[in-house]
């Protein structure tokens, strides 16, 4: 719940920075709303915890897959997702009202949540390289393992009549695991999101606002890394200006100007070679350095 609160904060802050936290967020919601109708479970009859609880958590993963989706920047996929969390949740249903079989209700719920968390895994090890997003990963390897083999051990401890709550080793390591995985894996998405805050944050502050050229810090830096390399190779600096860039600007604006000096940039940028610095060096003037290797 914390972790959730957490995410929907960063969300209010950074709205447009972290596609897909406010599922994140949400997501984990619901996991605790979940949790809590099994912790009243002693209060409501079993049906009234149980099929809402289910339903609840396994909507919970899907909203981490969802949210996900969208920070890597994929198509949502919400309605198989949730055509496959209500076709789990009915037979579950069923199997708790119509033929009741603890066994067939737990394997239902979490093979349907293993088979999320892989597809959550390799969405992840598909698109993102960054650590987050392999610790993420290795979280939900986890969760995967743990949930496929709670639901194959259960057609050999467990009974027909048993419940969540029924005293046993094996029941007791599963709730116990499960919620300390969905913890990992709430701490998983609050880096994802943090570094993704950070990564943008340290690139507007190395782009010039108007022309997204680097800033002179940046520059800088970059340029004296390739001046004072181990391997000494030739570079070229390239200073350009713009002619009578002062009658556009008297003549037609300085929004005219600023749309001059914004293609004037993204030409540069195209014309460069891999490795380029681009640089707004002054008003209309701009600064190249050309690779190593490219400047003879």
């Amino acid at each position: 719940m914390v972790i959730g609160v957490l995410l929907l904060m960063l969300r209010r802050h950074y709205p447009a920075r972290v596609p897909g936290i406010l599922l994140w967020g949400c997501g984990l919601l619901m996991f605790t709303g979940g949790t809590a109708l099994y912790l009243v479970n002693h209060l409501l009859q079993l049906g009234l915890s149980t099929v809402p609880g289910n339903a609840m958590l396994l909507c919970g993963f899907a909203l981490l897959l969802m949210g996900s989706q969208r920070f890597v920047g994929r198509p949502v996929t919400w309605l198989p997702l949730m055509l496959l969390c209500a076709c789990s949740v009915s037979l579950i249903a069923s199997f708790l009202f119509v033929w009741p079989d603890y066994r067939v209700r737990i394997t239902l719920f979490t093979w349907t949540l293993a088979f999320m968390a892989l597809a959550h895994m390799g969405l992840l090890l598909r698109h993102r390289s960054s650590w987050a997003s392999h610790y993420t990963a290795g979280v939900l390897l986890c969760v995967s393992i743990l949930m496929v083999a709670r639901g194959t051990v259960t057609w050999w401890v467990d009974t027909p009549d048993m419940h969540i709550y029924q005293s046993s080793r094996v029941q007791g390591a599963y709730l116990a695991s499960f919620g300390f995985s969905v913890l990992l894996l709430g701490i998983g998405k609050l880096f994802m999101a943090t570094e993704r805050i950070r990564a943008d944050s340290e690139l507007i502050a190395s782009r010039d606002d108007l022309t997204q050229a680097l800033t002179r810090r940046s520059w800088m830096a970059a340029a004296h890394a390739a001046l004072t390399g181990v391997v000494r190779q030739p570079v070229a600096v390239l200073m350009l200006d713009v002619d009578d860039f002062k009658k556009i600007n008297d003549l037609q604006g300085h929004l005219a100007g600023d749309r001059v000096l914004v293609a004037l940039s993204g030409t540069l940028r195209q014309a460069l070679p891999p490795g380029g610095l681009l640089r707004r060096y002054g008003g209309e003037e701009v600064i190249d350095l050309l690779p190593p290797g490219r400047g003879s």
